[in-house]
């Protein structure tokens, strides 16, 4: 199920009308994106799109602002992933691919699939979006690598080589992808209760990992 998402999610990404397909089809979508789906299909063309379940919206709603928020920030994570790589950092790089499939189940229950991540992550077995121990697991990481974050004295000044500014930058994006899914939430948007409490938290910590990472690892 986790690739259903990601297939939708992507359809999303792409800006086409993958949402509202088939369901059928969506249930092996993902299995099939990298070999036969059509980049173009002119099906979001008017400036509608369709959410998991069929509902039709227009592109410029809050939910699929909230999606572009979190696939941007998907976007600049693989920046720093692919920087950090060549420095050696592959914990961190593991911890980044971890990171991007809890997004991709984030958009999902977002977008109406409910608990449609099938406990990417943590060992199968289901269950919601994100689950508790997802958040432990950042908890852990900011431990980790926060040990290693100078004493702070004042506001930091990001830039002092290209992997740690990078890394700035996608806390930055992640706080503004925080701001839109808090103020999506504040105005109504849907979303299960513990998915909600979870995908806030999650996301609160995720800037503070992205943080220390970004002082505390890549930092001379």
């Amino acid at each position: 199920m986790v690739e259903a998402v990601r297939g939708f999610v992507r359809g999303f990404v792409r800006g086409e009308d993958f949402f509202g397909m088939d369901m059928r089809f969506l249930n092996f979508a993902g299995s099939l994106y990298n070999c036969c789906m059509k980049i173009t299909t002119k099906k979001g063309d008017k400036g509608r799109t369709g959410l998991y379940g069929g509902r039709r919206v227009a592109k410029d709603d809050a939910v699929i602002e909230v999606f572009g928020e979190l696939d941007e920030l998907m976007c600049f994570l693989g920046l720093c992933k692919f920087a950090i790589g060549h420095k050696g950092g592959k914990d961190v790089c593991g911890i980044l691919d971890q990171v991007q499939d809890h997004l991709y189940g984030m958009m999902g229950a977002i977008g109406g699939a409910g608990g449609a991540r099938d406990g990417v992550g943590r060992g199968g077995g289901g269950g919601g979006a994100i689950a508790e121990e997802d958040v432990v697991f950042l908890e852990g990481m900011i431990s980790k690598y926060g040990s290693g974050v100078r004493e702070l004295k004042g506001f930091v000044e990001p830039g002092k080589n290209e992997v740690s500014a990078r890394f700035h930058v996608a806390r930055a994006v992640c706080r503004r992808a925080e701001r839109r899914v808090v103020s999506y939430f504040r105005k109504g948007g849907e979303v299960a209760k513990a998915d909600k409490d979870l995908i806030l938290k999650y996301l609160n910590r995720l800037g503070d990992l992205l943080f220390v990472v970004g002082e505390g690892v890549v930092s001379p």
